[in-house]
């Protein structure tokens, strides 16, 4: 059973993790049945679908949004014979695992795609929310800048506060910005809207780079194997965020190509190894790569 916090047509996180069950459904339908329930949107309706998914036969459930934990520890305590995975950034309980994606890897690669299409070393980045994760990404996109052009300057932004972000970006002269990822695997994301890493012309249009893409099914594949073949622990799980490039990227210097590729190509599925806590820097922070820490990027060995 998946349980999300909104529905798919009003949240793409949500259409992710329905596309991803899906993906389940259709690769595992001689092993697995699958059921999505919906607007899980606060404690007493994430407590009831939960309840609902157990009484309609479920034995795994995975509740796809962080502010769902509460109501899924709580749901495991209730239903001690039933598996339970929520996805967050949290270290697991004993009595249910997390599970979310590396995006800080995707995100070292647009770094280095920014940092070589900077032309002036400035690099915007507008960031979600101050929680445990985006410091990962932040450092991982300053690093990946460092790596191709070390005089970058990323200049960050949040999305939770007001302002025209992107506005002020083009009008001080910044050209290069990072914004959202890009939630499902679609074109209309990546090639038209303001997701992932692009380019602002002097008008301000946009011009597409490369973005990060949540591709849920992947993972829930490997989760499933993993719950049909052992007993398994309560881990913190972690899926690989794959780096997409649009048309555009032609754009970019073909040796910046071929790093991002062999990049994406060495990255699986694995344990989580994640950052130390640190505190968030303030808005409008000037971040220079060559300070930046606590970021670890899980690229297996050759």
């Amino acid at each position: 059973a998946f349980i999300h916090q909104l529905t798919p047509a009003t949240s793409g996180w949500a259409l992710g993790h329905e596309n991803g069950a899906e993906y389940l459904q259709r690769i595992q339908s001689d092993r697995v049945t699958v059921k999505n329930y919906y607007d899980a949107n606060d404690p007493v309706s994430a407590e009831a679908s939960i309840a609902e998914a157990v009484r309609d036969g479920a034995k795994v459930v995975f509740t796809t949004a962080p502010l769902l934990r509460r109501a899924t520890l709580k749901a495991a305590a209730r239903f001690p014979k039933v598996r339970f995975l929520n996805c967050s950034v949290d270290q697991p309980y004993s009595s249910i695992c997390s599970y979310y994606g590396r995006v800080y890897e995707g995100k070292f690669i647009t770094g280095a795609i920014a940092g070589a299409m900077a032309q002036n070393d400035r690099i915007g980045y507008i960031a979600s929310y101050p929680i445990f994760g985006v410091p990962a990404s932040i450092n991982a996109f300053a690093l990946g800048a460092q790596l191709t052009n070390p005089r970058a300057q990323i200049e960050l932004r949040w999305s939770c506060t007001t302002g025209n972000h992107q506005a002020d970006f083009l009008a001080s002269g910044i050209r290069v910005i990072s914004n959202r990822d890009t939630p499902v695997q679609s074109g209309m994301y990546l090639d038209f809207c303001n997701y992932g890493t692009y380019q602002l012309s002097d008008r301000g249009d946009l011009i597409p780079l490369a973005s990060p893409v949540w591709v849920w099914g992947n993972f829930y594949e490997a989760a499933a194997e993993k719950l049909l073949s052992i007993s398994m622990p309560p881990v913190m799980l972690a899926t690989v965020v794959p780096c997409r490039l649009p048309p555009a990227s032609t754009r970019i210097e073909s040796g910046v190509l071929a790093f991002s590729a062999a990049t994406s190509a060495r990255l699986t599925v694995s344990l989580a190894r994640w950052p130390a806590r640190e505190p968030v820097a303030k808005t409008g922070t000037v971040i220079s790569p060559t300070r930046t820490r606590h970021w670890i990027l899980s690229v297996p060995s050759a």
